[in-house]
């Protein structure tokens, strides 16, 4: 852990930044921490000891990739220009191409925007989260991206995917993940599923709203006029949630072969 030491007064105070986000008090005449129970004297006693001096522990504001990181806990953050780039580690493996997910302003590829782009290959799952406005800078990252990505492409209703990203050029083979289920559907005279009733979200389980690809519109209106940081992770997480339905739906293919 490291501490800066900063004298505000004549042998009065001193600061010492950290990354945690509350303000901790150490008294070091008594030698003494008031820190709620998140830093023991076993840490305190690092601090360097001026005799005389009482230490505030000052909070310093995380990043938006390092709150990313943490509250959502993705194995990996980093910023780039006007995006987001989040990698996390899975349990499973995905044996060849790849699940892929995209969130947008809208249906029309010609003219709405993509707003996050997520895919899981082998046991990486990467989200490329838009952070602004501007749209050349996380496009150049998207497009960096499908150069190396392997094929096919996995994605519910897979024809959406395909519209907006070949705007860029790209020419994939893109398999959608319900077409098996939906020829047993049919095999039996039933309604064919949808993805959330095939495989339902954690969010229901847990209490929580459950995120629609409506509400991302919405969300990312509200968070284009705020800024507000607790409504882009929800964009990621919810993302992140369809990236993972997904990828059990294809792992479950397997049933009706």
């Amino acid at each position: 852990m490291e501490y800066e030491i900063k004298k505000i007064s004549d042998n009065v105070y001193a600061v010492i930044k950290l990354k945690e986000k509350k303000t901790y008090t150490v008294d070091l005449n008594l030698r003494r921490c008031n820190c709620q129970g998140f830093l023991s004297w076993k840490k305190c006693k690092h601090i360097p000891m001026v005799e005389g001096f009482k230490i505030a522990v000052e909070k310093k504001p995380l990043t938006t990739a390092e709150r990313v990181k943490t509250e959502l806990a993705f194995y990996n953050v980093d910023e780039f220009g006007f995006g987001l780039k989040c990698v996390d580690k899975m349990y499973g493996v995905l044996p060849e191409g790849v699940v892929l997910d995209v969130e947008t302003t809208g249906l029309d590829p010609k003219k709405d925007e993509i707003i996050t782009f997520g895919y899981i290959q082998e046991d990486s799952m990467t989200i490329i989260q838009r952070t602004d406005a501007e749209t050349s800078g996380f496009y150049q990252a998207i497009k960096a991206e499908l150069k190396t990505i392997p094929q096919p492409i996995f994605a519910y209703y897979a024809e959406f995917e395909k519209g907006f990203l070949e705007r860029f050029g790209f020419k994939g083979i893109f398999v959608d993940i319900l077409d098996p289920w939906k020829t047993k559907a049919n095999e039996l005279n039933i309604k064919a599923p949808k993805l959330d009733k095939l495989v339902p979200g954690p969010e229901k389980y847990m209490g929580e709203k459950t995120t629609t690809g409506a509400d991302v519109v919405q969300m990312w209106s509200r968070y284009l006029n705020s800024g507000d940081l607790d409504v882009l992770k929800r964009i990621i997480r919810h993302n992140q949630i369809d990236l993972l339905q997904e990828f059990a739906a294809l792992l479950m293919t397997a049933l009706i072969r």
